[in-house]
């Protein structure tokens, strides 16, 4: 196997390990994924950029040197990240182990390609009586990780996003931000905030956004028909009431004419 053949499979699985892992549900897949980006592929991409050369190292020592190594980077990383913004976490740790592999990947290819041929380490492609048992399996173990990798991806994306059935309901100020709602108004005021609906329920839906005061129907917006990750948003605008110290504004969406409601937001006003 060429030297950009086998560094570039590994940086191809690298990438795909990491997805596997953020579209993981935390099962077998996920646990996989982690072992090998954490307690090999880290220590025997650093072996590979250190040693380049093929002679006083066999594959068993190498082996044996890539789980030494990664048990070494993987807390130094950590260590690393303790003291950057993004601090010790998830994303920050799969992301940093990550980069690591594919940065040591093209140095060990750059070191490499600097030896002359006949010094350089190779696994070798021979599958016939020339080639070893050894070789050929590893080779093998490789291709499936590979294509194991790609296989569970595919299936995890469709299950994802066959699973990711919801809709975002939610109320913004005036200005169209988290802020400004209005918290008292004075009998014959106007209130006014900004109702956003997104669709995520992979088919298109028309909803309807109902106003009530104290239970009472006091406004309609729609029906409003969105289509799978369309986003609408609209001013809704209600009057104080008399004579209420407390009354409360209720936001009630339902979709496709349901008469339960589908969900609720609500704001409590002050009618002093």
């Amino acid at each position: 196997m060429r030297i950009v053949d086998r560094f570039a499979l590994i940086s191809v699985s690298t990438v795909f390990l990491s997805v596997l892992m953020l579209l993981g549900d935390g099962g077998l897949i996920r646990a996989l994924s982690g072992l090998l980006l954490i307690f090999f592929l880290p220590g025997y991409i650093l072996a590979a950029a250190l040693f380049p050369a093929g002679s006083g190292m066999g594959w068993l020592e190498r082996i044996f040197l890539s789980f030494g190594l990664s048990i070494t980077v993987a807390p130094l990383l950590g260590m690393l990240l303790n003291y950057l913004p993004w601090g010790i976490n998830f994303y920050s740790v799969l992301v940093s182990l990550s980069v690591f592999i594919l940065v040591f990947s093209a140095i060990a290819c750059y070191q490499r390609s600097k030896l002359p041929e006949r010094e350089r380490f190779r696994i070798k492609r021979q599958f016939g009586p020339g080639g070893t048992k050894f070789n050929r399996a590893l080779i093998v173990t490789l291709l499936g990780i590979l294509i194991g990798a790609c296989g569970s991806l595919y299936c995890l994306a469709v299950a994802h996003k066959a699973g990711e059935k919801f809709t975002e309901f939610y109320i913004l100020g005036p200005g169209g931000a988290a802020e400004g709602y209005p918290h008292q108004l004075k009998p014959g005021e106007k209130g006014r905030v900004i109702v956003g609906i997104v669709n995520h329920e992979q088919r298109v839906v028309a909803y309807n956004v109902k106003v009530l005061m104290n239970g009472s129907l006091r406004g309609q917006k729609g029906p409003v028909q969105l289509a799978h990750d369309e986003k609408w948003e609209g001013e809704v605008v209600f009057n104080g009431q008399k004579n209420r110290e407390n009354f409360k504004v209720e936001f009630v969406l339902t979709k496709d004419g349901e008469k339960s409601p589908y969900r609720s937001l609500h704001l409590w006003m002050d009618g002093r």
